[in-house]
């Protein structure tokens, strides 16, 4: 009730303050606009989809390696749904990039279908070190290369 409630001051002084309404609006009607482009655009919308897709099917077949390789069973439908179920929660926690909430809840979800405590604790911390911490790391460094040979 009271996010409601600040949402709703939050329009109201913005409506009623032009230099407030003046920094607000355009950003807005411009992000309107890309979403639309993105919805109209079958191709668009195709790779988006498709790319969003292929990335649950891939974070889910590591996350079942890394219970097995940790001596656990997890199969390809128990990966996915708590793979969906943690990325669900990661994005309605306001903690930047999800960080203790997605370990928290990767244990959760695979304690929940019948992985030992220790193997979950184990397999969410290896899943999201090796999914969420170490491609920035990679990035960086692939960024830095790329500008260095101007191909950025």
């Amino acid at each position: 009730m009271w996010v409601v409630i600040a949402v709703v001051i939050g329009v109201i002084v913005m409506v009623s303050v032009p230099k407030i309404r003046n920094l607000v609006v355009p950003p807005v009607k411009e992000g309107l606009r890309a979403i639309n482009e993105s919805v109209t655009d079958p191709r668009r919308l195709l790779r988006i989809t498709s790319g969003v897709l292929l990335q649950k099917i891939l974070f889910a077949l590591t996350l079942s390696s890394v219970v097995t390789a940790y001596g656990g069973n997890l199969n390809f439908g128990q990966a996915v749904s708590v793979n969906v179920a943690v990325s669900l929660l990661v994005a309605l926690v306001p903690v930047p990039g999800g960080v203790g909430v997605g370990e928290a809840a990767l244990t959760a979800g695979l304690t929940a279908i019948g992985i030992p405590a220790e193997i979950a604790a184990a397999a969410a911390i290896t899943h999201r070190l090796v999914t969420s911490y170490l491609p920035p790391v990679v990035g960086f460094f692939s960024s830095r290369w790329l500008t260095e040979h101007e191909y950025l």
